[in-house]
């Protein structure tokens, strides 16, 4: 199989959470229906370098 495991390895997400006085989460994602905007509670902040190539050869003599 080629280029199976190919995919975004993420390397980070906030893990800082807010909370109302009525221990509500305040600051979710706005895509969730929050107002902690792209990068609230949970949301993913960083990905990995995409993959390297490595290449070897032998010889016999």
């Amino acid at each position: 199989m080629f280029n199976a495991f190919n995919h975004t390895q993420f390397s980070d997400f906030n893990r800082g959470v807010q909370f109302d006085l009525n221990g509500i989460v305040t600051n979710l994602p706005t895509s969730r229906g929050g107002g902690g905007g792209r990068y609230g509670f949970g949301a993913i902040t960083g990905a990995r370098d995409p993959r390297l190539i490595q290449l070897a050869a032998k010889f016999y003599f």
